[in-house]
């Protein structure tokens, strides 16, 4: 008697897509860094699109990994462009 044995595989791919809406108008500015034109994001904002948080914003500007302009008030303004770099990177593209 033969007995035979079937092994099934199941796989599940999910996409999520965060979107972000302000309330004011965008705002362009040209990239110090880069020289991309590009929208300036708070912190909290930028925290927003990448699911991550305000801190770890913080420390990705420390280590270099993206763009940003500090105020004169000492606020810290990211660009949204070198997000979009960040995020491409750490996919391999």
């Amino acid at each position: 008697m033969n007995c035979r044995t079937e092994k099934t595989v199941i796989t599940v791919e999910t996409f999520q897509r965060t979107t972000a809406r302000w309330r004011q108008k965008l705002k362009f500015t040209r990239c110090e860094q880069c020289a991309a034109e590009t929208v300036m994001l708070s912190p909290n904002e930028a925290a927003a699109l990448l699911q991550t948080t305000a801190r770890e914003i913080f420390q990705l500007t420390e280590a270099g990994e993206i763009h940003y302009l500090e105020t004169e008030s000492g606020a810290l303004l990211v660009y949204r462009n070198s997000l979009a770099v960040l995020v491409n990177k750490q996919k391999g593209e």
